[in-house]
Formats: structure tokens, C-alpha cells, sequence
């Protein structure tokens, strides 16, 4: 080992490897030193201490995460075991932080999510997420899944924030369709429990509401079709385009 900060990291055994093998990219790098796996990162040569590297392999351990939540065949979720700091005083020192377990999912593989195809390449993701503040935020979301109507609302509103008001013809959505998602979030007399809002007054929403798996599918969807249109038009993406006048979307 090179002189500098390691994060260490665990979890299935085959999803580090697929990790050290899938993922090449020069903002950080994961590898295997006898039994043990970690993450190295320039981000890390400027860190005073290990509270820092913490801080920033956070950042790190997020991004795989989130990206591994819809386009990675991983049993689960990596975490942070500890960080290592290589000197010349002190050749081995690991220092034990925080132990945060997070569920797996299951991915099944679509015409849209092929992870053959060069706009589902786990690098250009993450290089893309470094230009895009919009795609960093949604990435660290999906760490906490796609099961509620909350996280999935957030995902929307940075996707639509991203985007403007043209995101619907840009990703090919139907109106309707984001009526039906956004009423379903917010309206407690459609999702009960898990809406948005306590209470909301006003009509109950005209359509069905969009079922927990629906809804799971639809944003599924968008992120997706996000991805790729931001892949193929990355002179625009920078993600700083705000949707004017619009802080919120209550509507039905």
C-alpha cells in the first residue's frame, strides 16, 4: 500500500469484486489487499483527519449506492468498516467508525435498464454525477430505496428542477401520468399513511391512485430516461437550470 488514506469497506464478497471490477473511474478507486477492500480517492490526499476522509467517503460510498439501487446486480448495500492512514511512522493504523446496514433490493433487467448498453456504463454515471449536483442529490436519495412516496417525491422535484418545464416532453412522460404520481404523494385520501401531507384539503384526485409499485416503477422509469437524455445532451448538464416560480407541486 501506498503512502495516504484508505476507507475500508465490507460487505458480500461478490459485490466487492464486482465493484473492483466494474467500476473504473479516476475519481476514486476501489481495491483488494489480502483479505480486506478498500476505497482510495485524490479527494482524500488534502484530508487532515480521519473525520474528513470519513466525510468524503461518505460522499463516495453513497454515490456507489445509490447507483447500485437501480444498475448493479448486488446481494446489498457496502459500508464503511474503518480508515487507514499509511505513513512512514505508522505503516498500519485503522481506526473504526460507524456501522450502517441498509436493505438490498432486487433489480430485473429491461430494455431500458440493459446494463450492456454504453448510456448504462456505472462510470459514465459516475462521471456524470461529479457535473451534475441534480444527479449527486438523486444518487445519495436512492440509498434510502424507492418504497415511499417521500423519497420518491424528492427524486421528481430534483429531476423536474433539473430539467425545467420542458421535462415531460424531454424524457417522454405523459402529463397524466405525473398528475397521477404527484396527487397519489401528496393526498393522505389517496396513500393514506404514507403521504406527503397530513391532511390536504380540497376534492379527492379524479384518477386512481398510483399504487406504492407503481409509483416504485414510474420514478424507476424517470430516472432512467433522465440518465440517458443527460448522457447524450452533457453540454447542458450542469444541473443547475431552476424551474421558475415553481418551489412545490401540490397538484392533482
Amino acid at each position: 500500500m501506498q503512502e495516504g488514506w484508505y476507507l475500508e469497506i465490507i460487505g458480500d464478497c461478490t459485490d466487492l469484486v464486482t465493484i473492483i471490477n466494474e467500476i473504473k473511474t479516476n475519481y476514486f478507486q476501489c481495491l483488494k489487499l489480502d483479505e480486506h477492500y478498500f476505497i482510495t480517492s485524490s479527494q482524500f490526499d488534502q484530508c487532515k483527519n480521519p473525520e474528513d476522509v470519513l466525510c468524503k467517503g461518505e460522499e463516495i460510498v453513497k454515490l456507489i449506492n445509490g447507483i447500485a439501487e437501480i444498475n448493479l446486480k448486488l446481494n446489498g448495500k457496502i459500508k464503511i468498516l474503518g480508515i487507514t492512514k499509511i505513513d512512514e511512522t505508522n505503516k498500519n493504523k485503522v481506526i473504526n467508525y460507524r456501522d450502517n446496514y441498509l436493505q438490498c433490493s432486487c433489480i430485473v433487467r429491461t430494455e431500458l435498464n440493459d446494463e450492456t448498453k454504453d448510456e448504462n456504463s456505472l462510470n459514465r454515471w459516475i462521471e456524470l454525477a461529479q457535473q451534475n449536483e441534480n444527479i449527486k442529490k438523486v444518487f445519495k436519495l436512492l440509498n434510502y430505496g424507492l418504497k415511499s412516496y417521500v423519497n420518491m417525491y424528492r427524486i421528481y422535484e430534483l429531476i423536474k428542477r433539473d430539467l425545467g418545464n420542458t421535462y415531460c416532453n424531454d424524457l417522454d412522460i405523459d402529463n397524466d401520468q405525473i398528475k397521477r404520481f404527484t396527487a397519489t404523494a401528496n393526498r393522505p385520501d389517496a396513500s393514506g399513511e404514507l403521504a406527503r401531507h397530513g391532511y390536504m384539503s380540497g376534492k379527492p384526485m379524479k384518477q386512481k391512485p398510483m399504487s406504492l409499485s407503481e409509483a416504485n416503477a414510474f420514478i424507476y422509469e424517470m430516472i432512467y430516461k433522465w440518465i440517458h437524455y443527460r448522457l447524450s445532451n452533457q453540454e447542458g448538464a450542469k444541473g443547475t437550470v431552476p424551474v421558475a416560480g415553481d418551489t412545490s407541486d401540490n397538484s392533482q
